[in-house]
């Protein structure tokens, strides 16, 4: 493990184990809805109908930002075992998806 992945680790640590439970959870949403935000703020910028004065380079940057942020505040609030789980289920959802996809385009490859 790199320093920089074993500093991440260790910041995670200090942060799950100092946050309650309820914090962590608060601190997904608010994230999550800034997250919401920027991705209506880019959608704006580069769609025209209802103009914003941010740029879509600086709009592309705010969602990054704020996935970015929203990952954090997940892998801060989950325990080991937990991650495992919901790996788990993404795998699940991504082939889940992946297949409603080739469905829907007729496409069994």
């Amino acid at each position: 493990m790199s320093d920089y992945d074993e500093n991440y680790a260790e910041n995670l640590s200090y942060i799950y184990d100092t946050l309650s439970d309820d914090d962590l959870k608060l601190q997904i949403v608010e994230e999550a809805s800034e997250l919401i935000q920027a991705i209506c703020k880019l959608r704006r910028s580069t769609n025209g109908t209802n103009p914003t004065p941010v740029s879509i380079m600086d709009a592309q940057k705010a969602v990054y930002e704020e996935i970015a942020d929203t990952l954090v505040a997940i892998d801060a609030a989950l325990d080991t075992s937990e991650k495992v789980e919901v790996s788990v289920i993404q795998r699940v959802k991504a082939e889940r998806w992946a297949q409603r996809i080739r469905e829907a385009r007729n496409d069994e490859t």
